[in-house]
């Protein structure tokens, strides 16, 4: 049974035995190149949050006739929201193209000239149609965004630190939303000639110049790279992400790009398309597992909340600054704690995480909807405070537990040549299920009002149980290894059976000098045996009992080997 590659040095070490330095250690530059890549997320964060209190701000609603909801009005709010996601679904489809085709930081270059765009326009929108259109282009961007941007994440990240990498996609998305939010409230107390509104849709355009500044230091994907028989620079790629100053032949990296192009050469020969992939038995689970992972992350209520928060609260009885306060603080402390989720991912594992995360939400929006029932819009102070307490702590279940750990195990559950369309389907999902939510939502408050908790309850629970019938564990496993986890051939070697192999090539060989006729012959001749016992003796290694057939050939070679030796020996006359 092969050992974890934490204990593989410590089983070496404890025998006296040299072992290389092929081992994964933590890099603060290749965590830098991931939260570079994050950028894109910063903005997504921002763009989608930066409409949740622009619907709360007085300029906006004056300028655009929604002061007082009415039935002509009620559709355009509804459809500013369903827009942006609707639109990020083509966003998608097309990253997930893109991303083969171009590669993946071709393709965030060009989602982020498109957010920067449509995120401008939206800022000097005159009319609902343009507010509108723009919206929807920006959604687009911002779906090509979460799809390339995590699956450019997965695949820079080593295998130990995936989730605490990959997870940087929820803190940063996070970290938009604190961003918007409180950029919100700020500019309600600015006197700006109703263009209170505007200013912070331009600023959203901040973290897409940012990630164009960013992306020349950016490497690109090493496993596109490979897709693409770049293994050179591939093999560059991985050597200065994964390598470390103890590691100066980047033994750890060598191993990594052949595990690589092993596993990748095998996968390029089943290339399929959507069609294919739908239809194949063998991806079908995966298919079904991404759609519910990411189903089950946004279908215990989360996107309601952050969506209509401000509604919510107003509900609930708080006036205009409480509520955009409410809403602010509420992101600001999800975004802690989707920080610190980012620690636990590669600790506890993704299965747990997202199973305690659901059932979290689950469990407090059973608890809050009876009190919204009974004391939604009354004087009761104490229970609408702990409402909001509740909604608090219902935040911390999905920013610690679900966000980073759902696209961690959606980006990483697909092999190299199917990764682009499965994280872009993961996204898609993601999408429109908040296409849905978000649209029936400004209806449903209305007519069925507490009601509509319950279709949270029960989409939480049904998808929550599927999941857990279907899904694997990934933690700590190379990219090239999970398809194993799901059935698939793997055609690559473990890495650490990889690791394992070069450490004992490396301990036969370590006492015979470079150039000898040992050497030259390729006779392995091992300072130590496979128990730990003493070398062996000069006889043991000419005629080891186990070999005792071959006595012949090997007394023939070493006979030969010691006349070659003597005729290159300096002639001396005195001797």
């Amino acid at each position: 049974m092969a050992m974890p590659k934490e204990e593989l040095s410590l089983h070496h070490d404890e025998h006296g035995v040299h072992h290389s330095k092929a081992r994964e250690k933590f890099s603060l530059y290749n965590y830098g190149i991931v939260l570079c890549v994050s950028c894109s997320s910063l903005a997504t964060g921002m763009v989608n949050g930066m409409i949740n209190t622009t619907l709360g701000q007085p300029s906006f609603l004056l300028y655009f006739g929604f002061l007082h909801q009415t039935k002509s009005n009620t559709p355009l709010i509804g459809t500013i929201l369903g827009v942006f996601f609707a639109s990020a679904i083509f966003g998608c489809a097309w990253a997930s193209y893109s991303s083969d085709k171009i590669g993946r930081k071709k393709t965030v270059l060009i989602a982020a000239i498109i957010s920067i765009v449509s995120t401008a326009l939206v800022a000097g929108s005159v009319h609902i149609a343009m507010l509108i259109i723009f919206r929807g282009c920006s959604g687009f961007a911002s779906g090509a965004y979460m799809s390339v941007g995590s699956l450019l994440q997965s695949e820079l990240a080593p295998p130990r630190y995936r989730g605490l990498m990959v997870g940087l996609v929820g803190v940063m998305i996070s970290f938009g939303y604190v961003f918007a939010n409180w950029l919100g409230v700020a500019f309600y107390f600015v006197e700006a000639g109703g263009v209170q509104w505007r200013i912070p849709f331009a600023i959203c355009t901040a973290p897409s110049f940012l990630t164009i500044f960013l992306l020349p230091v950016i490497p690109e994907s090493p496993r596109w790279l490979v897709m693409k028989n770049r293994t050179d620079e591939a093999r560059a790629v991985i050597s200065k992400l994964h390598g470390h100053h103890d590691d100066e032949g980047h033994e750890f990296a060598e191993l990594e790009v052949k595990q690589m192009v092993d596993q990748i050469s095998f996968e390029n020969q089943h290339q399929m398309g959507w069609w294919e992939l739908l239809l194949s038995k063998r991806y079908r689970k995966r298919f079904i597992l991404t759609i519910i992972t990411q189903s089950m992350s946004q279908s215990a209520g989360i996107v309601v909340i952050a969506s209509y928060g401000p509604t919510i609260y107003a509900s609930l009885g708080f006036g205009t600054v409480g509520q955009l306060s409410i809403t602010a603080g509420y992101v600001t402390f999800g975004a802690i704690t989707a920080t610190l989720g980012t620690l636990l991912i590669d600790s506890l594992g993704r299965v747990p995480l997202l199973a305690i995360g659901t059932a979290i939400q689950i469990a407090l929006i059973v608890v809050v909807t009876p009190l919204i029932v009974k004391y939604a819009g009354t004087a009761h102070e104490a229970p609408q405070r702990a409402i909001v307490a509740m909604f608090y702590i219902f935040e911390l279940g999905y920013c610690m537990f679900v966000e980073g750990a759902s696209y961690t195990y959606v980006s990483e559950m697909w092999p190299a040549h199917l990764r682009a369309k499965g994280s872009a389907l993961g996204v898609a999902s993601i999408y429109l299920v908040d296409t849905i939510y978000v649209e029936a939502s400004l209806y449903a408050f209305v007519s069925i009002g507490w009601k509509f908790y319950l279709v949270f309850i029960v989409a939480g629970v049904f998808f929550l149980t599927v999941f857990l019938l279907l899904a694997k564990e990934t933690k700590g496993k190379p990219l090239e290894e999970i398809a194993g986890l799901f059935g698939d051939q793997v055609a690559a070697e473990t890495l650490e059976n990889l690791i394992l192999t070069h450490d004992t090539v490396l301990e036969e060989t370590k006492e015979i000098p470079k150039g000898s006729v040992m050497m030259s012959l390729g006779m392995n001749v091992p300072s130590i045996n496979a128990e730990g016992s003493a070398p062996r003796t000069f006889k043991q290694w000419i005629i080891p009992e186990e070999l005792d057939s071959d006595f012949p050939q090997r007394a023939f070679l070493m006979y030969a080997s010691l006349m070659v030796a003597n005729s290159c020996s300096p002639y001396n006359e005195e001797d």
